[in-house]
């Protein structure tokens, strides 16, 4: 018998230290709720294949922007709420501004809707190779058949073929019968996006809250494994908190999150304040002087 695969990848180190075991649940609430809007597009896209496949011409569907609308308030909500939490763990007082949800959510939707055109294009492309290949097979499978297989095919590995009692785990779906995989596994492709939106608003958070509370300097703290991205050849690099870290390849970023994809997807480094000695260290390279640069930075005067 087939075992049944864990439906979720382990979120544990999501982040570390103080808030870790709430940004991991956060995480892991978020995948949930990625699954199931992506879950409920792509029926929707096999429902349009398997219209295309009988020669049924229907008007585009607002499957798409339903789809892309609810991504990004799911991500903007979590995003939010972490966002906040991450500021207050560097000052309690740190509060997102009202403005800022609109432009973060406008941000996301921008993001999601790309996200959503890749995985129509992957499903329509792998889908119409797979039914050109079944096709030229001899005797060419009857149109119930080719229906059957597309339904079998998709991502979620049949669920939606199954009976109304049967649920949707591997342990049930295996031995059912194993097609070509048509898109990238859900859950996989869920916990990647969610751990990516929590660790980026985690930093976005931290950045913000350490510019409020009158820090000068800031520090890239690296994950053990960073997929050999470059990311632990800067730990502990300290720089002034308006200016970028410049990672090894060449790219600049205020912080991690912010960045280019191959950079931030499922990262988990973050920034924190300086220590006192290297404030100290770094205001005597630039011939600053520590306690006049503080008392300005926290009061606004010499």
């Amino acid at each position: 018998m087939t075992k049944a695969r864990t439906k979720w990848q382990s979120f544990r180190g999501t982040r570390s230290g103080p808030g870790a075991r709430k940004a991991e649940a956060r995480s892991k609430a978020l995948a949930i709720k990625i699954r199931q809007i992506l879950s409920v597009y792509y029926k929707s896209l096999v429902d349009e294949e398997i219209r295309r496949i009988k020669g049924v011409v229907r008007k585009a569907s607002p499957a798409e922007q339903r789809a892309i609308e609810a991504l990004a308030t799911a991500i903007a909500n979590s995003g939010i709420r972490e966002m906040e939490d991450a500021g207050k763990r560097n000052d309690s007082s740190f509060k997102v501004e009202p403005s800022l949800y609109r432009q973060y959510f406008n941000e996301k939707r921008a993001e999601q809707a790309a996200l959503i055109q890749n995985v129509t294009e992957e499903f329509r492309r792998n889908a119409r190779k797979f039914l050109g290949e079944w096709m030229s097979e001899v005797p060419a499978p009857t149109v119930s058949e080719l229906t059957r297989r597309l339904r079998f095919s998709y991502f979620a590995d049949g669920a939606e073929v199954l009976a109304p009692n049967q649920k949707p785990t591997r342990g049930i779906l295996e031995p059912l019968e194993r097609g070509p995989r048509i898109t990238r596994d859900v859950y996989s492709r869920a916990t990647l996006i969610a751990r990516t939106e929590i660790v980026q608003v985690q930093n976005a958070g931290s950045f913000s809250s350490l510019k409020a509370s009158g820090e000068r300097y800031k520090m890239w703290n690296a994950n053990i494994d960073d997929g050999g991205r470059g990311h632990q050849e800067i730990r502990n690099d300290v720089v002034p908190i308006d200016e970028p870290f410049i990672l090894p390849d060449g790219t600049s970023m205020m912080h991690p999150g912010k960045g280019p994809i191959k950079h931030t997807a499922n990262c988990r480094c973050f920034i924190t304040a300086a220590p006192r000695s290297r404030v100290r260290e770094e205001d005597r390279k630039r011939g600053i002087d520590t306690a006049q640069a503080d008392a300005q930075a926290m009061f606004g005067r010499d």
